[in-house]
Parts: C-alpha cells; sequence; structure tokens
C-alpha cells in the first residue's frame, strides 16, 4: 500500500488513499467523451460541408448510421473531419510533451503533488469549456478553445508523468510492476466504464449533459488528489520559495542521468525499451484517433455500437492484464517474455481488425488481442531496473517526454493514410502499419533478452576469473 515508503504518517485516514483511484475516475470521464467527441466533431463537420439548408440531412448520421446514404455522407466528410481530430492531439501533445521534460526533474527537487494537481485541473476545465461550447451550433474547429487547458498545464501526458513518478517513489523493484500493472488497469477500467456509459449518456441527455457529467466526474478526481493523496517525495522543498520549472540544467541533468556510465545504469536497454514503450504508444495513440471513423465507414457503426465494442474489447485487456501477469510470473515467465506475450497479442489484434470485412472480424481482433496490456508494464519494470534507484523518476520522466513526442509526429501519417485509403481499400493500411510497429517492438524486446543474457555470462566469467 502507498504507506510503504515515503509517506507521511501522520495521517492515518490518508494512509490507505491509492492513486489508482483519481486515475479511474479521470480516465473514465476521457472515456465517455472520447468518441462521443469525435462524433460530434463528424456532425459538426456534415452541418459545415452541406450549409444550413441541409442541417437535417446530418441527422442520418445518428439515425440511421449503418444506411448506404449514411456511408456515401462520411466518406465525404470523415476527411475533413480527421484533420480536426488531428489538431487536437498535436495542440494537447506538443506542449505537454516540452514540459514534461522539466517538470519530472523539478517534481524530484518540490514533490509530485504540484504537477499531480495540475495534470488533474487540466481535464476538469477542458469539459466545463465543452460544456459552454456545445450549447452553440459552432464551427467544428471551435471545439479546439478546449484543448487549451490541456495544453498548458500538461494534458494527459503529464498525468502519466506524475503517476508514474509516484508509483516509483512509493514501491519497490519487487512489487513495482504489480502496482504498474494494476495502474493499467485503472486505465483501462476507467476505458471500460467511460466507453459504455458516455454514449448512452449522450443518447439519452445529448452532448452537454454528457460533458457536465464528465466535468463532475473529474472534479471528484481532482479533489481525491488534493484532500486524499499525500507527498510522496521525502523533504520536499515545499517551505522553500518554487523556482521556476523551466531551467535548461534540469534537462542536461536528465539526459546525464540517461548517458553517463556508471555502475547501476543499462544504457542498452534503457535506451531500447523507452524506443519500445515509444513504438507501443506510436501504435495504440494512431489505432485510437482513426477507430472510431474506421467502424464507422467500414461497418456502418454507430456510436453507441462501437462504444460497446470498445467496453468488450478493455474489460477482455483488463482481464488479461491482471490474470496474465499474476499467472505467468506464478509459472516462471520473465518481465521480458511477459513484454514478448503483450506484443504478440498486440500484432495479432491489429492484422486481424486489418482484414475486417464483416463485424465479427473486429470482435476476433479484440479477443486475440487480450494479452496486449501486459506489454507497457512489463517494459517499465525493465526499464525501472536499468537504472540506480535515486534516477527511476527522472527515466520515468524522459520516457513519458519521448512516448508523448513520437505521436505527434507519426499520427499525421496515421491520418494520412486513413483519409487516402478508406474503406472499401482492403485490407486497411491504417492496421497494417500498426502490425509492422508490433514486429519491430518483437524484435527489440529479443535485443535487450540477448544483451542481458551476454551481461550476465560476462559477469560470472569475471567472477570466475577473481575466484581463481
Amino acid at each position: 500500500m502507498e504507506s510503504e515508503v515515503g509517506i507521511d504518517r501522520t495521517s492515518i485516514w490518508r494512509r490507505y488513499s491509492f492513486i489508482e483511484l483519481p486515475v479511474f475516475l479521470c480516465v473514465c470521464a476521457g472515456g465517455m467523451t472520447a468518441t462521443v467527441f469525435a462524433d460530434l466533431i463528424l456532425y459538426q463537420t456534415c452541418r459545415l460541408t452541406l450549409g444550413e439548408s441541409h442541417y437535417d440531412t446530418c441527422d442520418i448520421l445518428h439515425t440511421n448510421s449503418s444506411s448506404q446514404a449514411a456511408m456515401d455522407l462520411e466518406k465525404l466528410i470523415q476527411p475533413r473531419a480527421s484533420y480536426i481530430l488531428l489538431s487536437k492531439s498535436l495542440i494537447e501533445g506538443i506542449l505537454p510533451a516540452f514540459l514534461s521534460l522539466f517538470l519530472g526533474p523539478w517534481s524530484d527537487k518540490h514533490g509530485r503533488k504540484p504537477i499531480l494537481i495540475a495534470a488533474f485541473t487540466a481535464p476538469f476545465l477542458t469539459f466545463i469549456i465543452l460544456t459552454g461550447l456545445t450549447m452553440w451550433n459552432l464551427n467544428p474547429w471551435t471545439y479546439l478553445i478546449a484543448s487549451i487547458p490541456r495544453a498548458l498545464l500538461g494534458g494527459f501526458c503529464l498525468l502519466m508523468l506524475s503517476t508514474f513518478c509516484y508509483i516509483s517513489d512509493i514501491t519497490n523493484s519487487e512489487n513495482r510492476a504489480w502496482r504498474l500493472a494494476c495502474f493499467e488497469n485503472a486505465l483501462t477500467g476507467g476505458l471500460v466504464v467511460g466507453t459504455f456509459a458516455g454514449p448512452l449518456v449522450f443518447q439519452k441527455f445529448g452532448y452537454t449533459a454528457l460533458f457536465i457529467t464528465a466535468a463532475s466526474i473529474s472534479g471528484l478526481a481532482l479533489l481525491d488528489i488534493i484532500f486524499m493523496i499525500p507527498e510522496s517525495v521525502k523533504n520536499p522543498s515545499a517551505h522553500e520559495r518554487w523556482t521556476s520549472p523551466f531551467d535548461f540544467t534540469l534537462v542536461e541533468e536528465l539526459f546525464r542521468t540517461a548517458t553517463k556510465t556508471r555502475p547501476g545504469l543499462d544504457r542498452c536497454t534503457l535506451w531500447t525499451c523507452l524506443l519500445i514503450l515509444s513504438l507501443y504508444v506510436v501504435s495504440i495513440s494512431g489505432e485510437q484517433n482513426m477507430g472510431f471513423l474506421f467502424a464507422s465507414a467500414r461497418l456502418g457503426w454507430d456510436v453507441v455500437h462501437y462504444s460497446r465494442f470498445m467496453a468488450m474489447g478493455t474489460i477482455l485487456v483488463i482481464a488479461g492484464n491482471s490474470l496474465g501477469i499474476k499467472f505467468f510470473r506464478w509459472i516462471g515467465f520473465s518481465e521480458l517474455s511477459l513484454g514478448v506475450l503483450g506484443a504478440m497479442s498486440s500484432f495479432c489484434g491489429s492484422m486481424a481488425v486489418s482484414f475486417t470485412f464483416t463485424a465479427w472480424h473486429m470482435y476476433l481482433g479484440s479477443t486475440v488481442a487480450v494479452f496486449s496490456g501486459l506489454l507497457s508494464p512489463a517494459m517499465r519494470s525493465v526499464l525501472s531496473k536499468s537504472v540506480p534507484p535515486a534516477d527511476v523518476g527522472k527515466v520515468f520522466s524522459l520516457a513519458t517526454s519521448i512516448d508523448s513526442t513520437l505521436p505527434l509526429a507519426t499520427n499525421p501519417l496515421y491520418t494520412l493514410l486513413y483519409s487516402n485509403y478508406m474503406p472499401p481499400y482492403y485490407p486497411s493500411p491504417v492496421y497494417l502499419l500498426s502490425g509492422t510497429i508490433f514486429a519491430c517492438i518483437l524484435s527489440l524486446i529479443v535485443v535487450i533478452d540477448r544483451h542481458q543474457t551476454k551481461a550476465a555470462n560476462a559477469s560470472v566469467y569475471r567472477s570466475l576469473v577473481e575466484e581463481n
């Protein structure tokens, strides 16, 4: 539990608080709105494209989305809508990726609470703004205003960074993989509840009521962070005046941490793990951005149908993550073996979806991807063990920054692939690209295994020579 390492023990009622709960609530609010926001952009793009005299025509996207007329309309408006969604991801990604380079080392000195509060404030403000915007019929580009708080306060990038640093503070090498898996389950669990409940709220009450609900849930998460989650850094410099986080010496120190040769640092494993995690985020981010558009254009699914599919797939990932990491570790799987299993499962899932031409193929893709959630916690655990314990927070800061930066460069590639090769192109190049990325991840895990085996053999050899 979170009182194990570096926690203030004076407040008993805070000793049993868990960071996973506010993470679950925050991701739940995001899951409720993600697919519906894409639907909102599609709907408003349709209205903008057809003009005021044809507003009623766009209602077919909600009333009969599987009809041929609706699918023809999708082909007309989706390329334009996809660029709006791409712009949203760029706004919410560029500045947070830059900020994470500074805020990770800064939090090592001043504590995790400030960046945790900032990270959980951003979605709350975003949903408040969206609540106001959806009360009027606006140009779809206007909704990007709601992304500004996430850009300025770090958004999901800072949430991941602050949570990873917090977990690294309160765990040791033995239980860190399990706590990271619990964190992944909080993410996926919140996504399940959100993606299932959000479209139902939207269908019954509309866009505005949905964003009010999301703002309320994210507000509860923020209150939990403020009042329930204790500081995890021992003796933070809270009594001192806060220094500016934009101190480039902190960034220099961060990169020296990952590059300077010293005892306890395995640079090959560290940088290969960073590359693996970055490629994983690239593929997941690209698929998520195009998922609803693909299902809508290929199968005629509406927002409710797609959300049910997403909820089922996420439940499978949670089951595979929770049971898999316990069972496979119990029978002797190493963390690298878990990573291989997760990468193979992800590869099979992407390839199955790529060849989709009927609905059950989508469900087959979710089923074979049941162990895809093992990849991230396994590789983050390997990453944390490749550096001295005092540098784990800095390395997670670097990892989060890289993970947030790469999708900014690759998401346009996914968007261009999709907009130029929309269904009925078969198989889907978007998911073929993801399959190729997961194949590369498998190769990189083999590189780590060979490197660690070689290093272990060299260590044994040196020990024998010293004994002789």
